[in-house]
């Protein structure tokens, strides 16, 4: 789909989507693309903080900033928890093409992306 929509011309400031699509095929894609995106991710999958030395991502602890960090066979990422009411903590990954702005990166901008992909954030009223 991606494909797709750069072919008409468009390129997307953001890709998100869930865990689904968070291989490192896809990841790689995107960034060949210079595309960022957010992705939720699953909580075995393995990053390092010092080189040759990766953990599972549910034994980090992960500040409420986020968490640069290299992701295994892709680069590096900014890792963020989120923590849900009714069940366990979700992980997610953000990456921008300008890999240093990867740490400017604020809880409230991940909050926001995440929010508008999964339509938490936008509100509609029915008249």
């Amino acid at each position: 789909m991606v494909s797709e929509i750069i072919s008409w011309g468009v390129k997307p400031r953001m890709v998100t989507g869930d865990s689904w699509y968070s291989g490192v095929e896809n990841l790689k894609f995107l960034k060949n693309q210079k595309l960022g995106f957010l992705f939720g991710i699953e909580k075995n999958r393995t990053v390092s903080n010092e080189p040759r030395k990766y953990c599972q991502i549910s034994t980090l602890a992960i500040p409420e900033e986020g968490l640069r960090t290299h992701l295994k066979e892709f680069g590096f990422i900014k890792l963020f928890r989120k923590d849900f009411k009714k069940e366990d903590s979700r992980h997610y990954i953000l990456y921008l093409p300008d890999e240093e702005k990867i740490q400017d990166i604020t809880r409230n901008e991940f909050i926001t992306i995440h929010d508008t992909h999964w339509g938490s954030g936008l509100k509609t009223k029915l008249s």
